[in-house]
């Protein structure tokens, strides 16, 4: 490989003068420009330059520098070679456009369609609502649940003289109240949520009664039995059925939670009647009167019961339990007028 030896500037008397040393005078025009332009001498240097470099042969031209100062021809044909790689946009009149397709052209009007078909189609598998909610099965009563179930009637027009209903026609419609009461019975046995515990307190009640005390029991059947005794019939015999066991403590309690229901608003500030005592033959007898009467019907001889089993408890040999069925009578006795006579006779006889 061929060494590069460091050569020393020229000076620009050098420059101008021939191998042979001399100095070469270069023809001037009228204005004192020199007329060659060639630059021979220096053009045969930068020959020589490049062959003791081993360079491939370039043009003199290209790396000469004009001498009225301009820019070199090297850069100048760089930005050349630069510019020509840039696509230039064809701006001819005479060049016909590019017919762009419909769809491209319209690309906002197509999303809008293809987003209002979207909604129609989700419009259309969507459930619809109805306007009003509904609740399924939901419990049809003849009588609405509440507390005070003998202000549910209805009031019937006075009538001067009703006919005396035939044994027949009474038992007629005793069935048929029966029949109604239970089946009033039966759909809110059926619908708890529908009366007036929601259904979290309707669970709460039935864990109690399946799993809880003796306490918890009997405030539970209470707590049923003041909701609408009208429809808790079941609870009421659940209460009695513990008041009649052996068991004084239980009986006691069971007692104490009938009478506290009864004197509370459980029965009304009148006597109780049986169905055969109600105007059945009046012409506006609806069914919602027929099941309130055969409700009463069915609380009166089921006081009659209760007293029953406070007469037992007055004759036990334990003074307290005596005592606490005197209580008991008294309570009844002043507060509600319901079989007066029977409880007075009590009354005195234990006194």
């Amino acid at each position: 490989m061929a060494t590069i030896k460091s050569r020393k500037p020229r000076s620009s008397a050098e420059l101008g003068t021939s191998g042979s040393g001399k100095h070469k005078k270069w023809p001037t025009d009228s204005t004192g420009k020199n007329k060659d332009n060639s630059f021979n001498g220096l053009t045969k240097d930068v020959e020589e330059l490049v062959q003791s470099l081993n360079l491939p042969a370039m043009s003199a031209k290209a790396a000469v520098v004009e001498h009225n100062g301009s820019t070199k021809k090297s850069s100048k044909a760089r930005k050349d070679s630069k510019s020509s790689t840039k696509i230039k946009p064809d701006i001819s009149p005479d060049r016909p456009k590019k017919q762009i397709p419909k769809k491209l052209q319209g690309s906002d009007q197509g999303h809008k369609k293809e987003h209002q078909q979207n909604q129609d189609t989700q419009k259309e598998t969507a459930v619809k609502r109805p306007s009003t909610i509904t609740t399924a099965g939901k419990a049809r009563f003849i009588v609405e649940p509440s507390p005070q179930w003998y202000l549910s009637s209805p009031t019937l027009s006075p009538k001067t003289s009703l006919p005396t209903p035939s044994t027949e026609f009474l038992s007629k419609m005793s069935d048929k109240a029966v029949k109604l009461l239970d089946k009033e019975a039966a759909e809110a046995l059926a619908h708890p949520t529908s009366g007036a515990s929601g259904s979290s307190d309707a669970r709460f009640l039935s864990q109690i009664l399946a799993s809880g005390t003796l306490s918890d029991r009997l405030s539970a059947l209470t707590l049923m039995a003041q909701a609408s005794p009208l429809h808790n019939q079941k609870a009421l015999e659940t209460l009695r059925g513990m008041a009649s066991k052996k068991s004084r403590d239980e009986s006691l309690k069971a007692l104490r939670a009938i009478v506290d229901w009864w004197v509370g608003g459980g029965s009304p500030d009148r006597k109780l009647k049986y169905f055969r005592d109600q105007p059945v033959t009046h012409p506006d007898v609806t069914d919602q009167h027929l099941v309130i009467w055969a409700f009463e019907d069915w609380l009166k001889k089921y006081f009659f019961k209760i007293l029953q089993q406070l007469e037992n408890l007055s004759l036990d040999p334990l003074p307290y339990v005596r005592t606490q069925t005197l209580t008991f009578l008294y309570a009844l006795l002043k507060d509600k007028p319901e079989q007066e006579q029977n409880l007075l006779r009590l009354l005195v006889n234990k006194l």
